[in-house]
């Protein structure tokens, strides 16, 4: 129903839907065994039918959705958040998830939405909504302005700075199988 709210955290009872017995909250049905969700938190008292994967982070109090920590997330203590492992060197904002989506405005701290987190500037946001906030043609930070990807000088910086590395390799084989030839020949 949308017309009330209920405390979750505070369910004890719940109703087989299969069977209509009343009973403690749990996975499985005790009157007709029916498995109720592939997921299922006792803390949270939240089930999941496995569309997404889930799992509960005590720091956070909450289930997220994910593998796990230590799987494809970790919890940073500092920004009191999960954050996903290719962002574990990301920039650290004290309280990063206890504000809302700078675009659809959704408290970030119990979103079931994937977050990004931008590389410049450490400001979260919604996956879904940084890719149709940069598909109408944003480049910067809806928080700070910041430009969220590397400068294409930057990134010529780079290029250049990997092909010289890439040149100096070829230099250094082409070194040894000289140096290689002239030892063979003694």
């Amino acid at each position: 129903m949308e017309d009330h709210e209920m405390d979750r955290f505070a369910t004890c009872e719940m109703l087989c839907m299969h069977c209509l017995t009343p009973q403690l909250a749990s996975q499985k049905c005790g009157a007709c065994e029916v498995l109720l969700g592939s997921y299922y938190c006792s803390i949270c008292k939240f089930w999941s039918n496995g569309a997404k994967p889930t799992y509960h982070c005590e720091k956070c109090g909450i289930c997220r959705v994910g593998k796990g920590l230590g799987i494809d997330f970790f919890h940073c203590d500092n920004c009191r958040a999960c954050i996903s492992l290719p962002n574990r060197s990301h920039k650290c904002i004290e309280g990063l998830l206890e504000g809302r989506c700078p675009i659809c405005w959704e408290p970030m701290s119990h979103s079931t939405s994937l977050i990004d987190i931008l590389p410049r500037c450490g400001h979260a946001i919604h996956k879904d909504c940084l890719q149709a906030y940069t598909r109408s043609g944003n480049s910067t930070c809806p928080t700070c302005f910041v430009e969220i990807h590397p400068s294409m000088s930057e990134i010529r910086r780079n290029e250049n700075r990997m092909a010289l590395t890439q040149t100096q390799a070829l230099i250094a084989i082409v070194i040894l199988v000289v140096l290689l030839q002239y030892l063979l020949t003694l």
